[in-house]
């Protein structure tokens, strides 16, 4: 059964490797330090520190907000189009960094292949890789 898990776990890293490759999705998800070195994971941008100022790129653009009444009904209220020329980046604690996934993606792959054979040490290849799993966003 855990053969099925694991090979499902790849084929998942796999598809969203191809995705990040074909550009449909960026894979720089916002994570600790940390996290990127326990995943073999390659540090992107450093995001420590103070709100700052910047161009915002969703000018024009509308929104929705999801509005759920007393008696469970469920709305959506647009927004009028945002029309600032700048918005404020939120604070980041120290150590937060994007992650450029590929690197991290590409390691889990190759390594369930190398150790396919040896189920002592895919078990260890699972805990780490299934800590990926929920970076998996397109």
């Amino acid at each position: 059964m855990k053969d099925l898990l694991y090979l499902t776990l790849v084929q998942c890293l796999e598809v969203f490797l191809g995705k990040i490759r074909d550009g449909s999705t960026t894979g720089l998800p916002v994570v600790n330090e940390d996290f990127v070195k326990e995943v073999n994971g390659t540090i992107g941008e450093r995001l420590d520190g103070e709100a700052k100022e910047i161009p915002n790129p969703f000018k024009g653009e509308v929104f929705s907000t999801l509005v759920v009444g007393d008696d469970g009904e469920i709305t959506f209220v647009e927004q009028p189009p945002m029309s600032s020329d700048t918005i404020m980046t939120v604070p980041h604690e120290e150590g937060t960094v994007t992650m450029e996934m590929e690197s991290a993606l590409k390691h889990a792959i190759d390594e369930y292949y190398r150790l396919k054979a040896d189920h002592e040490e895919l078990d260890d290849w699972w805990n780490t890789a299934s800590k990926l799993v929920p970076l998996l966003w397109d």
